[in-house]
């Protein structure tokens, strides 16, 4: 099984992961493993689908080249149109306007810039010492070229920085003007912008929280938000009594199913009958901790410890009295899921974890061990 290389190192970008190293470590595979991939070998479809995880996507999408979509406006002009309450065509038409209102303001910095500095040598100059002549030592000239080869510049290049200057000038104005507008990953010039929604702003990615459902609920949260920064749901086609507060989850609903288009798995719907038994299974891992280091303990701290399992258990006899039949059938689709490596099975493990997912964990047998 082979994957594109250039999608793992957009995966990697994506996630924050900077080093072959670190995702090496995050996914348990050598680094000289990572590096073989580069040249097309063929792999395991285990090693695969553990980087796969690591990178939060499936196998299938490290398989595929990155297609850059066309950039445009409208689904966040739409979001945009949604939280301010004013016509779509305004937001459109003022975008432009606004990114030229503050292009001039970065380019009248600029060259007042480099105007104050030649004003000042010049001052400098006059400011000579008496019987001195500054141009003969050559500074009035070098500033003289140094001031029209700027001003030139600024005709080629108007927004450009110097090489070696963090930001251009359109973003050092954006900043300096205190507008909360960044760019991803400590990026901040705009030859560095390309297709993708690296351009932040966070009350706009707060509003798509709230939007989405996020602090309503979240189940199908994640999946409106992706909806809504692929542009394959349409805020605008939203019944108006979703948008009104108090209905996160039934509007987080009709986001993630891009308004009843698409159907999720059922085992995404009841996910919360899938909690107990992830709950159970971190108690009984604690469980299981307790007793091997009581094993290795001297007998003035067995005591304490005993004290520490007993209560231990009983709070995994109470989790595993929470699991019920309709909880082990939500889990046994979610399992089957990871195992078929389907759509959402990376959300799964998660939002459970793969311990959950995969290993065959059974209430009732674990509580005649507990009672035993």
């Amino acid at each position: 099984m082979q994957i594109n290389y250039a999608t793992l190192e957009h995966y990697m970008k994506k996630r924050g992961i900077k080093t072959k190293k670190s995702l090496a470590e995050k996914c348990g595979v050598s680094e000289r493993t990572l590096v073989k991939l580069k040249d097309g070998s063929d792999f395991h479809k285990g090693t695969i689908k553990r980087v796969a995880a690591a990178l939060e996507v499936s196998p299938e999408d490290l398989q595929k080249p990155i297609v850059k979509p066309q950039r445009t406006n409208g689904w966040e002009a739409e979001i945009t149109s949604e939280r301010f309450k004013v016509p779509v065509s305004i937001v459109e038409l003022v975008g432009v306007y606004l990114f030229n209102a503050v292009a001039e303001l970065a380019v009248k910095r600029r060259t007042e810039l480099v105007e104050n500095w030649y004003a000042e040598v010049e001052a400098l100059e006059k400011a000579g010492p008496v019987g001195r002549d500054f141009s003969l030592m050559g500074v009035s000239d070098y500033a003289s070229y140094a001031y029209d080869e700027e001003i030139d510049d600024i005709e080629l290049h108007p927004l450009d920085a110097k090489p070696e200057e963090f930001n251009d000038f359109f973003f050092k104005t954006v900043h300096e003007l205190g507008l909360d507008l960044y760019m991803l990953e400590g990026k901040n010039h705009l030859k560095e912008l390309d297709s993708y929604a690296i351009l932040k702003n966070d009350g706009f990615d707060d509003f798509i929280a709230t939007l989405a459902g996020l602090y309503d609920n979240e189940l199908f949260s994640e999946f409106a938000e992706i909806n809504i920064y692929d542009g394959k749901v349409s805020v605008k086609d939203m019944p108006a009594e979703l948008k009104s507060s108090g209905n996160g989850l039934e509007r987080s609903r009709w986001l993630a199913t891009c308004g009843g288009r698409k159907k999720l798995p059922d085992y995404v719907y009841y996910a919360d009958k899938i909690i107990p038994v992830s709950q159970a299974v971190h108690i009984k891992n604690e469980l299981e901790e307790l007793n091997e280091a009581f094993i290795a303990m001297g007998p003035d701290a067995k005591a304490n410890q005993l004290e520490k399992i007993e209560s231990t258990k009983e709070r995994l006899s109470e989790a595993l009295g929470n699991i019920t039949e309709e909880s082990l059938d939500i889990l046994e689709k979610a399992r089957e899921a990871v195992r078929l490596d389907l759509e959402y099975s990376h959300w799964l493990t998660r939002r459970f974890s793969l311990s959950v997912a995969n290993n065959e964990f059974d209430p009732i047998a674990e509580k005649e061990r507990l009672h035993a």
